[in-house]
C-alpha cells in the first residue's frame, strides 16, 4: 500500500502538466455531402435487403403445404437440440433428443 501512494502521483501529475502545455487543435469541420452520402447510401441498401426478406418471406408463408409433408418443431436448449417429428406415425424419431 504504501508503494501505491508512494508512486502514484508521478503519472498522474505528469498526465496533467502534459494537458496544459498542449496547445487547442484547429477545428475540422466536414463536408455535408459527404455525411450525408454515407448516411442514405447504407439506408438504402437496408431498405432494401429488407423489402427483398420480406418478400421472400411472404412468399414462403403463403406457399400451400405439399401433401405427405413432414412437421419439425426444433427447440435449442443450452446443450442440446429437441425435434418434434410429426407425420410419421409412430416413428422411434418422433420426439428425440440430440446432445
Amino acid at each position: 500500500m504504501s508503494l501505491f501512494l508512494r508512486y502514484w502521483p508521478i503519472p498522474s501529475l505528469s498526465s496533467v502538466g502534459e494537458q496544459w502545455m498542449r496547445p487547442e487543435p484547429a477545428q475540422v469541420y466536414g463536408s455535408t455531402q459527404i455525411e450525408l452520402a454515407w448516411t442514405i447510401i447504407p439506408t438504402l441498401i437496408v431498405v432494401v435487403l429488407f423489402l427483398a426478406t420480406a418478400r421472400v418471406i411472404h412468399a414462403i408463408q403463403d406457399a400451400p403445404e405439399p401433401a405427405g409433408a413432414v412437421q419439425v418443431t426444433a427447440i435449442g436448449h443450452q446443450f442440446w437440440w429437441n425435434f418434434d417429428i410429426r407425420g410419421w406415425g409412430s416413428s422411434p424419431l418422433t420426439n428425440c433428443t440430440s446432445r
